[in-house]
């Protein structure tokens, strides 16, 4: 039964994983127009260096996200409700 949960409790983390890459992909995006489109406007930076800041700072981003949620500790519980959701087995862990 152990080997199923860790299976489990590994996709899960993968899932978290992608998922969370994606809602650091507009954080990053945010940040690098923040910080990048007045740099520009000021002649302080030019197009090519906007560029390299820019993307440097959205992929910074999403792999902070991605690193996040795969080292955030994941509950056996929690994977255990999600596996049940998924398996549409209607709460029977719950009532077990």
């Amino acid at each position: 039964m152990d080997a199923y949960l860790t299976q489990w409790k590994n996709l899960y983390r993968l899932r978290r994983v992608a998922r969370w890459m994606l809602r650091a992909l507009p954080v990053g995006a945010a940040l690098s127009l923040g910080f990048s489109l007045p740099l520009m406007f000021s002649d302080a930076l030019l197009r090519r260096e906007f560029l390299i800041l820019s993307g440097l700072l959205i992929l910074g981003s999403v792999f902070l996200g991605g690193l996040l949620a795969l080292l955030w500790p994941v509950q056996a519980l929690s994977v255990a409700r999600h596996v049940e959701r998924a398996c549409n087995l209607q709460e029977r862990l719950s009532t077990a």
